[in-house]
């Protein structure tokens, strides 16, 4: 009897703490609906409120007052995307490449996770171990010996250029922010405090401002690359031809050559002191136009071959000129005068 009675006031506990916390739990989930219709509600009053704003006089107004300069950081930021690009017809991919799987039809359970690593393109050497190990030691050496990469007066040029036309790149990016943020603080009092802080991305695609890839990988790189005949080992060496990395390699290619003429090689390299050299000799002004830093503090300025190095034109002081990218972009392969 005595166990039944203490039963009794227990099961009511238990019941009474059960409604408790449906209670609260239903209390709870009310509250969060609430605060979702609430959320919902600001949410769709924000984007109606851009929608207002986004197709009044007002801002139509604004973007004609800097429609120039919104074309300029689009030409400008299509200049970085074309220099980038630049060496692609040399470093051309292999236009079967990654068209084909691997698939390890064997009966046996074995893993060969390894064999997931095999790829095939003009950049990739598949080798044996050893020319793996080497090649980290050597990586030029080896680069040349297995890419195919002639050490000679046209690599070198052809190398050259790309250091000055990466170099331009690295500038450009720091050139086209500072530029686009200039132009967006000269409308900021004229944009609504939410939308500079909230919807920026929205307010540069409704003035047209093309998006930038600031963070893409643009420049070449070589891989070696060992996978075990079992496919359970690999090894690779890769090398990323970065502007730093491609100085290095210009001044390798120039090593070599100087060894097969067994004289002093008299030649200057294109590097980024030669760059702002050249530069300095111009004031960092354009030869072209005329423009210059100290009017356009974010003006892209960059080292061109009065005769281009495709019609023999060579890397010293004398045939390279200061030109701001409009003109060097508009030049292009023509000889100037």
């Amino acid at each position: 009897m005595g166990r039944g009675k203490g039963a009794l006031p227990a099961c009511i506990i238990l019941i009474a703490i059960l409604y408790y916390l449906m209670v609260v739990l239903y209390s709870i989930a009310i509250a969060l609906f609430i605060a979702a219709i609430i959320c919902a509600a600001v949410y769709g009053c924000y984007r109606f409120f851009l929608s207002i704003y986004f197709s009044s006089q007002k801002f139509a107004k604004l973007k004609v007052s800097i429609r120039d300069n919104i074309r300029d950081c689009n030409e400008l930021n299509s200049h970085i995307e074309e220099l980038k690009h630049s060496y692609k017809p040399y470093y051309n991919q292999k236009l079967d490449a990654d068209v084909s799987t691997f698939v390890d039809k064997s009966s046996w359970n074995y893993q060969r996770s390894e064999l997931n690593k095999y790829k095939e393109a003009n950049n990739i050497y598949n080798c044996s171990r050893q020319v793996c190990a080497n090649a980290r030691v050597q990586p030029f050496k080896y680069i040349c010996k297995y890419f195919n990469i002639v050490c000679n007066e046209d690599s070198l040029a052809f190398h050259e250029d790309l250091v000055n036309k990466f170099s331009a790149v690295e500038q450009g990016k720091e050139s086209y922010l500072a530029e686009r943020e200039a132009l967006i603080e000269s409308v900021h009092t004229e944009v609504p405090y939410l939308i500079m802080h909230f919807s920026m991305g929205r307010l540069y695609r409704e003035l047209g401002i093309q998006p930038f890839n600031i963070k893409d990988k643009y420049y070449p790189s070589y891989q070696f690359l060992y996978v075990s005949s079992g496919g359970n080992s690999s090894l690779e060496c890769t090398m990323d031809f970065d502007v730093p990395t491609l100085e290095k390699f210009v001044y390798y290619i120039a090593s070599v050559i100087e060894k097969r003429k067994s004289i002093v090689y008299q030649r200057q390299l294109m590097t980024n002191n030669l760059r702002e050299q050249i530069k300095r000799r111009d004031e960092y002004k354009c030869i072209c136009c005329g423009a210059s830093l100290k009017d356009e503090p974010h003006l892209l300025l960059e080292i061109d071959h009065i005769i281009p190095v495709s019609k023999g034109g060579k890397t010293v002081p004398e045939n390279l000129q200061t030109l701001c990218w409009r003109c060097n972009r508009s030049k292009s392969n023509k000889l100037v005068s």
